[in-house]
């Protein structure tokens, strides 16, 4: 019950930080949170998976969406520590697969009048959210998160911040 609080009370800091603009209605809203890795270039997975129920779900009036691409998860990845060389050149740095990353999500439909697209190191709330997280979730619930032990378990590099990751 506790890790069900603390998830909450996380993204509730999150949703409240990334609002600007408030709703003044007192109806309640749901609030849709959900982001995608500035990997390269959007491809049929992203939009099947996940872009296009975004795209969808803007037809939805009760609803709050924040979409976010999530550069500060991308660098626990051993694919941006490595800067990799290919015949055509270098790689393209995080600020342009950010860049390129949010073009895509603008092409696909994601509208910023009715939905919250934010990027998420431009928000410095998600990084002191993280330090309190950290600093409250013993390490036995951290070492059972899906995403770290599959990471752990097939890969020969696996940053440290993929276990802190909120």
């Amino acid at each position: 019950m506790t890790r069900i609080l603390w998830i909450v009370f996380a993204l509730t800091w999150v949703l409240m930080v990334c609002s600007a603009e408030t709703d003044n209605s007192t109806a309640v809203k749901d609030v849709i949170l959900s982001g995608v890795q500035p990997t390269g270039i959007l491809h049929l997975g992203n939009y099947l998976g996940a872009i296009k129920n975004w795209v969808r779900m803007q037809k939805m009036n009760n609803t709050e969406r924040y979409y976010c691409i999530v550069d500060l998860h991308s660098i626990t990845t051993k694919y941006l520590v490595e800067k990799k060389i290919s015949e055509d050149g270098p790689e393209p740095d995080i600020d342009e697969l950010t860049y390129r990353t949010a073009a895509g999500l603008l092409a696909c439909g994601i509208d910023i009048k009715k939905s919250h697209l934010f990027v998420q190191s431009h928000v410095a709330a998600h990084s002191e959210l993280t330090w309190i997280l950290m600093s409250m979730s013993p390490m036995s619930w951290l070492n059972t998160m899906i995403q770290y032990k599959e990471k752990k378990k097939n890969a020969d590099f696996t940053a440290a911040a993929l276990l802190n990751y909120p």
